[in-house]
């Protein structure tokens, strides 16, 4: 179990079990490209707006979202799997978490996604995937601004000068040419390709220090 998540591990295939163990009645209803699940009953306690429901972390069959709430029903969305066929810029989830996360990243309902873990679970990986996607397929937002506090990894050699953006280049380029490799090959180019990639992406995104992030106003920006 995660924050703003609920796992039911014995919810079985499409959460048939779950809704059993509920004591709701069920409707099933398609808009669009999208399945929702309306309830009607007594709703737990816990459950809010907003909160991923699971039958499992790992392998789940049933994944949603609850979009609205009231005493006795509720209507969950039943989330995208991007676990295999579905990918973001060809990134796929590894697990329920990894799953929610994309998820949220992608939906355009949803303004402010914030993340917690540990190092190496994805988290800058996966949203700036999902910030490729939305930019440069999707084309619902101009540009991408990547902002990170400069941590120093040795011995603090205090200020020195320099422009802007060549401060930020010296610990942030190597991780961003990292990154946008791997997506370059996540999505079946070759090295032949990677060049005129960098040079998209480079033009899209920007690379600032909170330092000079203060009082600007980002229209149209993931």
């Amino acid at each position: 179990m995660i924050e703003g998540a609920q796992v039911y591990a014995t919810a079985g295939q499409d959460g048939k079990s779950l809704w059993e163990a509920l004591n709701v009645d069920v409707t099933v209803e398609r808009v669009g490209h999208h399945n929702f699940y309306q309830l009607t009953g007594n709703m737990p306690r816990q459950w809010h707006v907003g909160m991923l429901v699971s039958d499992s972390e790992n392998g789940a069959e049933f994944e949603a979202i609850i979009r609205e709430l009231g005493p006795s029903s509720a209507r969950l969305q039943l989330l995208t799997n991007y676990r295999h066929h579905a990918g973001v810029w060809g990134v796929h989830a590894h697990d329920s978490r990894q799953n929610f996360t994309l998820n949220l990243l992608m939906d355009p309902d949803i303004d402010l996604v914030t993340i917690a873990g540990n190092a190496g679970t994805g988290k800058t990986f996966m949203t700036l995937a999902a910030a490729f996607q939305q930019t440069l397929d999707a084309k619902l937002f101009e540009r991408i601004v990547f902002t990170r506090a400069p941590i120093p990894m040795g011995e603090d050699i205090g200020f020195y000068p320099a422009l802007k953006r060549r401060r930020c280049r010296r610990g942030w380029v190597p991780s961003m040419t990292i990154w946008i490799t791997c997506c370059a090959m996540k999505r079946g180019e070759s090295s032949w390709d990677n060049g005129a990639t960098r040079q998209l992406i480079g033009s899209r995104v920007q690379i600032r220090s909170p330092s000079f992030m203060r009082g600007r106003t980002l229209n149209d920006t993931f």
